[in-house]
């Protein structure tokens, strides 16, 4: 008797867009399981916790790709290299993004080195330095010897010039996660023809009451507005894209003083595509989206 697969699923485990805490919503994180494989696009805050909501054994992550490394995005990748170990990986994890991040995880090592030796020798542990393959990336095109079939592009969130998407072509859908970007061609090719663009998303009508709220913000509202992409775009970015499935991630503000509708009313009716506005734990399959609104 053959046994079925498990399905594709990707979920969003954190929507959240910036390094600050929010009760509702975690940080810049989304899970992709896929042909046996466990994935994570992203590291932000609350990202171990939700991992743990969504049923998965920090061991069993095979790859970690970081779009960029903004802390919103890589500041739990330590913790989950060494709580997976900890957890009981012993066969080796990669880790996919742009330099300095091999620095950026060779300092994670170096900070915990008393933890790892003390458990090396009390517990019998594999050395976790041993486990970690990290692969920067720099060229656009292929990722070379990704775990999963993956591409990836620049896409421009100034002042960070190495800012990547990337697309996974998996065994029941395709993906494009956009990472931080202002509309641009790229991530437009990138995602041509794929099943689901999750994408970031700023709600600009907000800047205006930032600025009113915190005269001090000045500068954080230029970059928002400069390195982000208005709601209002994303469904011509959908429709040139030619994808069916547009998801709102890495929300700015990720807070109630913009509701789920206002977001939704935001992008506007896309004709040929389906809108969904991300919630933390939306798991997204070939066949249904749950839970979360969508239009």
């Amino acid at each position: 008797m053959t046994t079925p697969t498990q399905p594709t699923e990707v979920t969003l485990l954190g929507t959240n867009g910036g390094p600050r805490i929010r009760k509702t919503r975690s940080g810049p994180a989304n899970l992709i399981k896929d042909g046996g494989l466990t994935v994570l696009v992203d590291c932000g805050p609350g990202t171990t916790r939700r991992l743990s909501d969504a049923d998965v054994e920090l061991a069993e992550i095979d790859a970690i790709y970081i779009t960029h490394n903004h802390s919103d995005h890589n500041v739990e990748l330590g913790a989950l290299l060494l709580l997976a170990w900890a957890g009981g990986r012993s066969t080796p994890m990669r880790v996919y993004g742009p330099a300095p991040i091999r620095d950026i995880v060779d300092h994670h090592l170096a900070a915990h080195a008393f933890d790892i030796d003390i458990r090396i020798e009390d517990e019998g542990r594999p050395n976790l330095r041993d486990l970690i393959e990290v692969v920067e990336l720099d060229e656009e095109g292929e990722v070379p010897g990704s775990v999963l079939p993956a591409r990836f592009a620049r896409v421009n969130h100034p002042p960070i010039v190495d800012a990547f998407a990337f697309r996974f072509d998996l065994t029941d859908l395709s993906v494009t996660l956009s990472g931080d970007t202002t509309p641009i061609p790229s991530l437009v090719e990138l995602a041509q023809g794929c099943d689901i663009l999750i994408h970031e998303a700023l709600y600009t009508p907000f800047l205006a009451e930032m600025g009113r709220r915190l005269p001090s913000a000045t500068r954080m509202v230029e970059h928002l507005r400069d390195s982000h992409t208005d709601a209002a775009d994303l469904g011509g970015i959908a429709q040139a894209a030619g994808v069916r499935h547009l998801v709102l991630n890495h929300l700015v503000p990720g807070t109630a003083d913009v509701s789920d509708q206002q977001w939704l009313d935001r992008v506007g009716t896309v004709e040929g595509v389906r809108v969904t506005l991300g919630q933390d734990l939306l798991t997204l399959t070939a066949t249904e989206t749950t839970p979360g609104g969508g239009q």
